[in-house]
């Protein structure tokens, strides 16, 4: 039988109150033998109107409490006693039903005796899900494990809270909830009636993230009548996501009579003024960003305000309001905004304060005379709407107008699959595909699984079509479709042919090709891999354990890099029933060249012409700085074949050795002691052809 407090224990430490819009948990960990550190979780809508924090050591009765601010999360309490079991509670009384909400756990602080996991292993699932496992120790006092994870950065900083999850009669649990393109770092400890053990085991899981910032879209200078509208729009990205503020004066904002109102929402943070004050409205606005790591990114908007009944020629004016509509979900709408001002107006739309984005599928489009459309109507499209007319002399709002969206019921039916071919033979090393078709309402969710284990891929619509490549062995596999009222699931069988091992066969070999290739900074090249065998291999091609590219033709495969900024390790692999082999290329990327340009010659001229010669000259460029000489480019336009040739700094040269009746191009260009600087504009010149009248020159040896 377990004792009273390992029973409280396995509920998670923590005793909660329901109230009528939610309650609260607590999550305390130990992070020295003196501190503690407690965590708050909401669970439903809590607002509270005051929060007191509480902590007494076990066996006084006096509590330690403080009186804090409600939206408060965490709680750190220092100084206290080592090997000591505290009581923790927290107390606050929601501001709608004036219930009170409480919360209490317990936490006994370090040094605790009990013998942390072995061998903790962390692996991505094809799902993005991680599994996590350990080995455990031989230690009666353990109930049970913390798996404790939070996502950090390539400094191993933490970029997100920590998540704990309690594991209890088990060894190994699944964190669904991890980002498959973030690092992240999971922790196991051990568990007891004293609490989380003091020594945990780490593992990293994911690709290491940078964090970074930049402003998006930054908000307008604007200009606006007295008691008018005005929003200011402010965006930023980064990793992790971004803070953003708002600033008048280098000051928070701070209206009693809620005049002024910020609000955030995926990335894009605005500030309405509504209605303006033009005596005290007017100024600098500062957009403030920041995510933790690194400088902050400022954005700045100057707004100039006019008095209620200005006459300005030109100033924006609306003529027609959008109105209040009523549609289904799946409807279309159209609202319309009609404006008029010089110099020309640009019409924007406003949903809830925030600025409406046009969809690349035309779902919600901007009409020709400045309306909004709304095609197959969501439930999430529902909201209050407006529409600003602004052009450079100011800005001006129309009424708002609520759009209203009935659902829409529909009978619901269980799935079921269309017809479709259960069974496929095919070749050693070919490709099929699995096409799964469900109907239902709502629409199934149609995936793929191998020996239960579930398998990448994405349903469309009630199809997903499984594309299998290389396939080496007989195998069979389900499709499942699930939708609220049924999952179904339908067996299809793969069967492979595998050829008969022959005295014929030939193992793989690759044909002669050089291995180590040396390129410019930011330059391209081909890789060329071709083997031989019988069967034909089939050639791909791999960069750390990666394919690059599948698809070969008759045992070759080209592989082309572009712009290139780092070295590597390419690797071919050629592989047929009779065997495989692999072969690495090696490509150098020449370190990056600070590129100093220098002038460049002018006015380049033919000044002889002859059947195998061409006598040139040009003038010296308008600033002789960094010329170290001059090279002359010769391009035979019938074969392409292109010649170089390096000179002093001379203004004349004669290039030798052309053949008679043929077309040239020529150029020249500056020389630095790092490359060649910008050229002249090439000249076409054709030698002449030999003829009775026409002698070589001869010339003397200088």
């Amino acid at each position: 039988m377990l004792s009273l407090g390992a029973l409280v224990f396995l509920v998670g430490c923590v005793i909660r109150t329901r109230a009528q819009y939610g309650y609260i948990s607590l999550n305390a960990r130990a992070l020295s033998d003196t501190q503690v550190l407690v965590s708050r979780y909401d669970v439903g809508t809590v607002s509270l109107a005051n929060l007191d924090f509480s902590y007494r050591q076990d066996g006084t009765t006096t509590w330690t409490t403080f009186r804090l601010n409600p939206t408060r999360r965490y709680f750190p309490v220092t100084e206290l006693n080592s090997s000591t079991l505290y009581y923790i509670r927290v107390e606050g009384r929601q501001m709608r039903s004036y219930s009170m909400v409480h919360a209490y756990t317990h936490i006994r602080t370090p040094p605790y005796s009990q013998k942390a996991p072995n061998n903790v292993t962390a692996v991505t699932l094809d799902d993005d899900s991680v599994k996590v496992s350990w080995s455990p120790q031989p230690d009666g006092r353990v109930l049970g494990y913390l798996v404790i994870y939070t996502e950090v950065d390539s400094k191993d900083r933490s970029l997100t809270e920590y998540k704990v999850k309690p594991v209890f009669r088990d060894f190994q649990t699944v964190l669904r909830d991890i980002k498959g393109s973030s690092r992240y770092k999971v922790e196991v400890a051990s568990i007891s009636l004293d609490g989380e053990g003091s020594s945990k085991q780490s593992v990293y899981v994911g690709d290491e993230k940078t964090p970074f910032l930049r402003m998006v879209i930054p908000p307008r200078d604007s200009k606006v009548k007295d008691k008018g509208i005005l929003i200011l729009v402010c965006r930023a990205d980064g990793y992790p996501k971004p803070r953003v503020t708002w600033r008048k004066s280098g000051r928070l904002f701070d209206d009693r009579n809620r005049r002024i109102y910020e609000d955030s929402s995926d990335g894009v943070s605005i500030l309405r003024i509504d209605p303006v004050v033009s005596r005290q409205d007017h100024g600098t606005y500062t957009c403030i960003a920041g995510n933790g790591f690194g400088e902050i990114v400022r954005a700045r908007a100057t707004i100039k305000t006019y008095k209620e009944k200005a006459k300005i020629p030109g100033f924006p004016v609306i003529s027609q309001h959008p109105v209040l509509n009523f549609v289904e979900e799946g409807a279309e709408v159209i609202m319309n905004c009609t404006s008029e001002g010089t110099p020309d107006i640009i019409t924007r739309w406003y949903k809830d304060s925030f600025p409406v984005y046009y969809s690349k599928d035309n779902r919600v489009a901007l009409g020709a005379n400045a309306q909004l459309i709304i095609v197959r109507v969501k439930l999430s499209d529902q909201g209050k709407y407006e529409c600003s007319a602004q052009n450079d002399l100011g800005v001006v709002f129309s009424y708002p107008a609520h759009l209203y969206v009935k659902e829409r019921i529909l009978m619901m039916t269980p799935p079921s699959f269309l017809r479709s071919k259960l069974r496929f033979k095919v070749d050693y090393g070919e490709e099929v595909s699995l096409t799964c078709d469900a109907v239902g309402q709502p629409v199934p969710d149609v995936w793929w699984e191998q020996n239960g284990k579930r398998l990448k891929g994405r349903s469309h619509n009630g199809q997903n079509i499984k594309v299998l490549q290389d396939l080496r062995q007989t195998s069979n596999y389900t499709c499942v479709a699930s939708n609220p009222l049924d999952t179904i699931r339908r067996d299809y069988s793969v069967r492979v042919f595998e050829p008969k091992l022959e005295d014929t066969m030939v193992a793989p070999s690759f044909k002669p090709a050089s291995l180590s290739v040396k390129v410019k900074f930011a330059g391209s090249t081909s890789l060329t891999c071709e083997a031989e065998g019988d069967p034909v291999p089939r050639v791909i091609w791999l960069l750390r354990g990666k394919i690059l590219k599948r698809k070969s033709d008759n045992g070759k495969n080209v592989l082309r890099l572009m712009r290139l900024r780092g070295s590597g390790n390419y690797t071919c692999t050629a592989s047929n029933i009779a065997g495989n082999v692999s072969q690495v290329y090696n490509v150098t990327v020449a370190a990056k060249v600070e590129r100093f340009r220098v002038s460049r010659p002018v006015d380049l001229q033919t000044a002889v012409v002859l059947p195998n010669e061409v006598e040139l000259k040009w003038d010296p460029p308008k600033n002789l700085s960094g010329v170290t000489g001059f090279a002359v480019y010769v391009v035979d336009t019938v074969t392409s074949d292109e010649t170089r040739e390096e000179l002093p700094i001379v203004y004349n040269h004669t290039v030798t050795n052309l053949q008679p009746d043929r077309q040239y191009s020529i150029r020249v260009t500056s020389l630095s002691e790092s490359l060649d600087g910008k050229g002249t504009p090439a000249v076409l010149v054709k030698t002449l052809k030999l003829g009775r009248d026409v002698h070589l020159p001869s010339r003397e040896p200088a």
